[in-house]
């Protein structure tokens, strides 16, 4: 148990070393680049901000557009609306006649993103590091599965998903939703996790084994530690997948 404690000090102590001297060698970079390259540093910044910009100005036209009568919207679409008229709130909040509370679509809406984005992370993660890990027949041919996969339109799978959680009895259910959403997002979850533990030091694992860790409590201890960022970066785009997938959620949640 020291050893491994000795170990886990270590892998932490190499990491901050790392990122010290990638941001020393970032600043020794910064200081020798030449006018040009910093001209061209300079005009990628503006052209990044203006695209930037261009991807917030229909978020704020949606939001003033909340707040503005049907009437406004037709008259004066790009407007700041004076006096705002908050009525829609309420409104959706309450639910329209013959409709559910906006409430009632936002909790559906969690629930079935959270379940499927813990499945398809916690799958993700576990497949992509026994992929990254091991070689052999049977890991190259999961790994040309999962590829696959990512050939195959969505639409094709509607049918059969339909059938399967009728037979199941998870239609009109939340629950049901969710793992639709895991199994759709599965695939590129695993590609990319298999690629970031592709490049993870594994004389971090051969260490640990020298000191006893079993393979659980290395993956455990030290790599998922490690790999926090690259995880946080698949469950962010996973997320939002799931959060704005419609087609799923109109076929499987139609009641």
């Amino acid at each position: 148990e020291g050893e491994l404690v000795s170990t886990e000090t270590a892998v932490v102590t190499t990491a901050t070393s790392r990122r010290r001297r990638s941001a020393s060698t970032r600043s020794a970079l910064e200081q020798h680049r030449t006018p040009g390259e910093r001209a061209g540093r300079g005009v990628i910044t503006v052209l990044v901000a203006i695209w930037a910009l261009l991807c917030v100005i229909p978020v704020f036209i949606a939001v003033w557009s909340s707040m503005k009568t049907q009437a406004d919207i037709i008259t004066n679409p790009f407007g700041i609306p004076i006096p705002p008229f908050l009525q829609n709130y309420v409104t959706s909040m309450q639910g329209t006649l013959g409709g559910q509370p906006m409430t009632v679509y936002l909790l559906n809406s969690a629930i079935s993103t959270i379940l499927g984005l813990v499945l398809c992370i916690v799958g993700a993660t576990l497949a992509g590091y026994y992929l990254a890990r091991k070689s052999n027949v049977a890991t190259r041919i999961s790994g040309a599965y999962f590829l696959i996969l990512l050939t195959l339109p969505p639409v094709v799978t509607i049918l059969p998903l339909f059938t399967l959680a009728g037979q199941l009895g998870l239609r009109n259910s939340p629950w049901g939703l969710g793992l639709a959403l895991a199994a759709a997002q599965l695939p590129l979850a695993v590609v990319l996790m298999r690629t970031f533990f592709a490049n993870f030091p594994h004389e971090l694992v051969e260490a640990a084994a020298m000191d006893g860790a079993t393979e659980t409590r290395t993956f455990l201890s030290i790599v998922v530690p490690l790999m926090r960022g690259p995880i946080g970066t698949v469950a962010l785009l996973q997320g939002i997948g799931m959060w704005n997938e419609l087609t799923l959620a109109v076929v499987l949640m139609n009641n």
